[in-house]
């Protein structure tokens, strides 16, 4: 929401506590039949993306989110081909996993083309040419209608997603996990983020219950996002590879190897010593829900949440 005399973007992070950015301009406002989008220019990060109220991503730390997202899960196997992403609208993430020269494809499944449109045309900042390389195949549909119904099989499956409200929802529950555990190639990596731990605990740590109830191996760490106002726990998901203890040498060679032609601003070769680490506080407050998300009783951001 914004000040009545319309000059900042304010957001709710929990009942008592608002942030609010001041605004340099509006550039687009339009209501999609699935939400609200807008593009904003920022003071202290640029032209931001806000969908229903949100900050989704901004011109000056696009690169920690959707860095941490996309590099890891590929740096983790040798020579990944095939990738899927589950929202990205914003182009972003698909800008990071095009600097790797094994990826041949990348599906960008995104629910909302108001959003694609609105990135392409206002948020070059942030897609820059993505959407135009050939390695790039938009699918506008339902995330978890092509989870469902489609039988390819990717190196890495990347869930770009809003928190659980509306449709989204149906993307954190134990029966989209498992759907997605089938679409992974042998040694594949399923990557998302589980909202903000400190803020919003039993949120963050229901996704965190849901993903061990469907795989082996998760890591879960934190990451202190500006344009977010907080910090958000991220989590890598395998059924086969050890992402929490994930050999700190081979990581390293293949970072290196991709520096070499690729600009990286966040993650770095010993980036994956963080993977697994969760302050003693956070490990508690996830605690504080194991709720099992479930296509019967989906996880839904406004049941722990009202306002939002």
């Amino acid at each position: 929401m914004r000040s009545a005399e319309g000059e900042y973007y304010i957001e709710d992070l929990s009942p008592t506590h608002q942030r609010r950015l001041k605004l340099a301009g509006r550039i687009y406002s339009e209501s999609s039949e699935f939400q609200r989008i807008e593009v904003v220019e920022t003071h202290d990060y640029g032209r931001a993306l806000i969908l229903d109220g949100a900050i989704q991503a901004t011109e000056r730390d696009t690169f920690i989110y959707h860095e941490i997202l996309a590099h890891p899960p590929l740096l983790m196997q040798d020579d990944p081909a095939e990738v899927l992403v589950i929202g990205g609208g914003d182009g972003g993430i698909l800008v990071e996993l095009l600097k790797h020269r094994s990826v041949e494809r990348v599906v960008v499944v995104e629910l909302d083309r108001m959003v694609v449109d609105a990135a392409r045309k206002y948020l070059r900042g942030i897609c820059g040419e993505a959407w135009d390389d050939p390695r790039t195949e938009l699918r506008i549909v339902d995330g978890r209608s092509y989870v469902d119904g489609d039988r390819e099989t990717f190196d890495a499956i990347i869930l770009d997603l809003t928190d659980p409200i509306g449709p989204s929802k149906y993307l954190y529950t134990r029966e989209a996990y498992r759907r997605l555990a089938e679409r992974l190639a042998g040694e594949g990596v399923v990557a998302t983020h589980a909202g903000g731990w400190f803020h919003h605990p039993k949120v963050a740590g229901s996704v965190v219950a849901t993903l061990r109830s469907v795989f082996r191996h998760v890591a879960v760490f934190p990451v202190h996002v500006p344009s977010y106002g907080m910090e958000i726990a991220f989590a890598y998901a395998s059924p086969n590879v050890e992402v929490e203890s994930y050999s700190r040498e081979r990581f390293a060679e293949r970072y290196w190897a991709l520096s070499e032609s690729a600009e990286l601003y966040y993650v770095t070769g010993d980036f994956i010593e963080r993977v697994g680490f969760r302050p003693a506080l956070m490990e508690e407050f996830l605690r504080e829900s194991s709720r099992v998300s479930t296509d019967d009783e989906p996880l839904e951001f406004t049941d722990y949440y009202e306002w939002g």
